[in-house]
């Protein structure tokens, strides 16, 4: 029989642990492994639905792909841009609430997107898009003088953080060409100004359809109904299926 001397003991005992210890490790790096491979499709498959959602206007898209965002981020809490993708699913969750006449439910998920984009800049200060999201989500608070002056200095705020980090940041231009657009002229209101940035915005993100339809929406404003109709036409030769497009077709009167 083998005998082992009471001196080896607690050093086999130790070696014995070892390997336990190192089998766990391997097994919770696997498991860690495996989340972030899941997370990292999870996301991708969330951009997607976000695009389909933003394209069509549908709740249950976007309801469908914030549900993807989340459990992206319980995964991992700090996903800078599981963080961005959900805001900006839900400022999306919005206007379509808005396009189905549901006031509340449109309210809720614009109190959602702006404690979302909040933590995607807090994740991600570096980030022009994210600063630019901020903006283009405080924005709509905007609906009079009382509202403008509570938001109007952070949007600019967010605007300035996002062109220092990106000048030709397609987002932050296209927020400044709405504030230009909708706000009454004592408030920085000019049509013209506004073509400007929406123009700046679809020379530096050519692919974007929502950039067009901003654009068209200007001159429209302007009474250029025929660089109207091109940059409508342009839009919809980049997505057919936008809603948002279609919906502001349908609602010029010749």
């Amino acid at each position: 029989m083998k005998v082992v001397s009471m001196r080896l003991q607690p050093t086999i005992a130790r070696r014995r642990i070892g390997r336990r210890w190192s089998g766990a490790i391997v097994v919770f790096l696997s498991v860690a492994g495996f989340s972030a491979a899941g997370c990292a499709q999870q996301l991708a498959a969330a951009k997607a639905a976000v695009e389909e959602g933003r394209t069509t206007l549908d709740v249950g898209t976007l309801t469908d792909a914030r549900a993807k965002l989340e459990s992206c981020l319980a995964v991992n809490p700090r996903d800078a841009g599981c963080a961005y993708e959900l805001a900006r699913d839900e400022m999306y969750l919005k206007q379509a609430e808005e396009t189905a006449h549901n006031a509340a439910a449109a309210r809720h998920w614009l109190d959602q997107a702006v404690t979302d984009a909040a933590r995607a800049v807090e994740l991600s200060p570096n980030i022009a898009d994210a600063h630019a999201l901020v903006a283009a989500i405080d924005s709509q608070e905007i609906s009079g003088m009382t509202s403008a002056m509570r938001y109007g200095p952070r949007v600019s705020a967010e605007l300035a953080r996002a062109l220092a980090l990106d000048p030709n940041n397609a987002l932050a231009y296209s927020v400044m060409g709405r504030r230009c657009l909708y706000a009454p002229a004592m408030f920085g209101g000019d049509t013209e100004k506004a073509i400007q940035d929406f123009q700046r915005a679809v020379q530096s993100e050519p692919q974007s359809d929502e950039n067009y339809v901003w654009l068209a929406m200007a001159y429209w404003k302007k009474g250029d109904k025929v660089r109207a109709h091109q940059a409508m036409d342009q839009a919809l030769r980049l997505n057919g299926r936008s809603r948002f497009a279609q919906q502001v077709r349908a609602g010029w009167r010749e």
